[in-house]
């Protein structure tokens, strides 16, 4: 005889409990999926960046290097010492070692320290083929910056770099190979990256496994492992990050050093250090002169964060509903610019009598690219539209957005929830089981309805397996609902923004919460399936009063490993009655022992 216990009254509330693969207390979240469980070591996993440089941060990055002075290098200096003559150069938006003496390697040694130990891993983005005497090596090493000594001579006498862990680019026949080393002893080496991939960025990784191992990989592809006899094991003694070369082709196009001891902690934003993100463009007769609202953040190549947002230009105190259009801005940093002064496209392109605001969400997938529009004021009992971005995420040319515009998520009939509108979309594409039980490609659509007599905003489901052609509604619409009455939320919930949490297995929603009295804010919560959604316990997360703004609404997210980046529209006392973009991020908080 089996007997099975009930274990539902068994908090989810210690390291075993929270990685037993079980929901233990029966609320919906397993493990650290669950509230109670982020601060355990376990769940703990969320990057702390050390060191980080995409050698594009400066204005002096973008010159040529025949152009680049030795000011690029030295604005540097809290980051890196360099020596070695000549010094190597920044430009170009890399790291140059920009030496053809064959005599000893120029490089870079980084100013930060850091302890080896199971999490630290270090990440380089590699470009360009090395000359047959050229090489680029990466690697930890105890030396301090006081033991590296240059000379005035190219070929004079440097003191040499003792690494603990190295890789070293080797150029080779057809391209070049990657050579990992463990101290002194030489390991294996990666793949060959032929010439004709030789300018394409190349991802080197090395880090330390919660085995003690060190391992190394290329382009997500481990091609050497240290020796299982010789563990890292703790030490007292600070490592650091150098970079060195030889060579005029090969460089150095970004790096990145982490450890995985941050929690997730949900409540926790700050201001960004750019707070107000995009104001619009400054001149009165640009077509978002009067505001910018509904932003949408969509991560581009080079690390770089493309932005769409609404503008419009004013009208009687107000937007003209006939030039709300669409537009996208850039940025590698925190400020937003913009690559042109046009917008993609108007409001009256969409709809025949224009709207006073446009919600725009674009769908990312590895093979293509999909827009879902709507009228974020809706007024009107009017749905939810799509079409086909290019790559370049604009209008297909020669086409004009009406010809391509097709209905997505229409509203329901006259006593459905969603019979009085939908608007406000955001999608998430990933591949699950089908129903043959093959893996397919599904693009899940959350979005805000209301009713024809209930204009409470709530939110709905609807999926596709056809790539964002044709959508059907969840028969358990609508998934998330308003609050209490009292409650934060309890007027409505609207705007939402999911992205897929794979590390954790998880959707997880950002929306705009209308409470009866008082200013919106944002809320989170989160769900394993999409259909069942659990608030987190601290909402609202941002509130309008804590940042110094009138109004909140419209989040949009990225999820990247040292935390998430959140832009909202708001109005700030100094811009009421004007919409701005704003930005936060939460970089969760360091793992704390308990005693």
């Amino acid at each position: 005889m089996i007997t099975d216990f009930n274990i539902a009254a068994t908090s989810e509330s210690t390291e075993a409990l929270c990685s037993d693969g079980n929901d233990n207390d029966e609320d919906g979240l397993a493990d650290c999926q669950d509230w109670k469980c982020l601060n355990m070591k376990g769940c703990c996993d969320i990057p702390a960046i050390l060191l980080e440089d995409d050698f594009e941060a400066e204005d002096c990055a973008k010159v040529s290097c025949d152009q680049a002075t030795a000011e690029c290098l030295e604005r540097r200096a809290s980051r890196w010492k360099w020596w070695g003559v000549p010094n190597p150069k920044v430009c170009d938006r890399a790291l140059w070692p920009s030496k053809l003496e064959q005599c000893y390697p120029v490089g870079v040694l980084g100013q930060e320290q850091f302890q080896l130990r199971p999490g630290l891993r270090v990440e380089i983005g590699i470009k360009g083929r090395p000359e047959p005497a050229g090489k680029l090596e990466i690697g930890l090493t105890f030396n301090s910056e006081t033991s590296l000594f240059g000379h005035i001579d190219p070929c004079g006498v440097v003191d040499a770099i003792r690494p603990i862990v190295s890789v070293t680019q080797k150029r080779s026949s057809g391209g070049y190979q990657f050579v990992a080393r463990f101290g002194q002893q030489e390991l294996d080496a990666s793949r060959e990256v032929p010439t004709s991939k030789a300018e394409e960025r190349q991802a080197l990784r090395i880090y330390i496994g919660e085995d003690k191992l060190v391992h190394y990989e290329l382009n997500g592809e481990q091609f050497a492992e240290s020796p299982s006899d010789r563990p890292i094991t703790a030490t007292t003694n600070q490592a650091f990050l150098y970079l060195v070369g030889l060579g005029k082709a090969a460089r150095f196009d970004d790096v990145r050093v982490a450890t995985e001891t941050q929690c997730d902690t949900p409540g926790t934003w700050q201001k960004s250090r750019v707070f107000e993100a995009w104001a619009g463009s400054p001149s009165e007769a640009s077509w978002d002169s009067y505001q910018v609202y509904h932003p949408d953040v969509v991560a581009g190549d080079n690390r770089t964060i493309q932005m769409f947002y609404t503008g419009c230009t004013r009208k009687q105190g107000k937007c003209d509903n006939l030039k709300v259009g669409i537009g996208k801005v850039v940025t590698q940093e925190e400020g937003f610019q913009a690559l042109n002064n046009q917008a993609l496209f108007f409001s009256d392109q969409v709809f025949s009598e224009g709207a006073e605001g446009l919600n725009l969400h674009v769908a990312v997938s590895k093979s293509w690219l999909r827009a879902f529009i709507s009228d974020a004021d809706n007024k009107k009992k009017r749905g939810i539209k799509s079409f086909e971005l290019t790559s370049a995420l604009q209008v297909p040319d020669g086409m004009s957005i009406g010809q391509i515009l097709r209905d997505a998520i229409v509203p329901g009939g006259e006593n459905d929830w969603d019979g009085g509108g939908t608007c406000c979309a955001t999608a998430v594409v990933r591949k699950v089981e089908g129903a043959d039980r093959q893996a397919i490609e599904r693009t899940f659509v959350w979005y805000a309805g209301k009713g024809t007599k209930d204009d409470t905003w709530r939110i709905g489901l609807a999926t596709s397996d056809d790539k964002g052609l044709t959508f059907a509604k969840s028969p358990r619409n609508p998934v998330f609902t308003e609050g209490l009455l009292d409650e934060f939320d309890g007027r409505g919930v609207t705007d939402p923004e999911v992205a897929w949490d794979e590390r954790r297995g998880l959707y997880r929603m950002w929306y705009k919460a209308e409470p009866f009295l008082g200013k919106s804010s944002i809320g989170y919560a989160v769900s394993p399936d999409g259909v069942t959604w659990h608030r987190y316990s601290g909402n609202p997360v941002i509130d309008p009063e804590g940042a110094g703004l009138d109004h909140l609404g419209s989040p949009t997210v990225i999820l990247h490993d040292g935390g998430f980046r959140l832009w909202v529209h708001g109005k700030a006392p100094s811009t009421n009655p004007q919409f701005r973009i704003y930005s936060f991020e939460n970089t969760g908080k360091a793992f704390e022992e308990t005693p």
